[in-house]
């Protein structure tokens, strides 16, 4: 299972940092505090599970029952929900791309069931 960080746990983490920067004296003490809350957070796990191209196949698959809905201008095509690490409003062609970037044929495999 690859580790994916919520919308609610990234906001989160950022109302923690923007309380760490406004109530530190320096910069230097509120870096030091960032970095010591990330790490204590699990934000910098040293090892992440490679996903495999079956992993992938599956989520790809998965990916065919994720609700998108057409931007208001028809232009683009958008994620209606989260999914995984990709939050709502993210465009289709960003997660393709990012499955193209992962799966080692790409993601016109995927597309096309090859």
């Amino acid at each position: 299972m690859v580790n994916t960080i919520t919308k609610e746990t990234w906001d989160l983490w950022l109302d923690n940092i923007d309380y760490i920067i406004n109530h530190s004296d320096t910069s230097e003490k509120a870096s030091e505090e960032i970095l010591n809350y990330l790490e204590g957070e699990g934000a910098f796990a040293k090892e992440r599970p490679k996903l495999t191209d079956k992993d992938l196949e599956e989520k790809w698959a998965e990916l065919s029952d994720i609700p998108f809905n057409e931007t208001e201008s028809g232009g683009d095509i958008i994620l209606a929900v989260d999914w995984e690490q990709f939050p709502k409003g993210t465009e289709r062609e960003e997660i393709w791309k990012w499955f193209d970037k992962h799966h080692s044929k790409g993601v016109h495999c995927l597309l096309y069931n090859m």
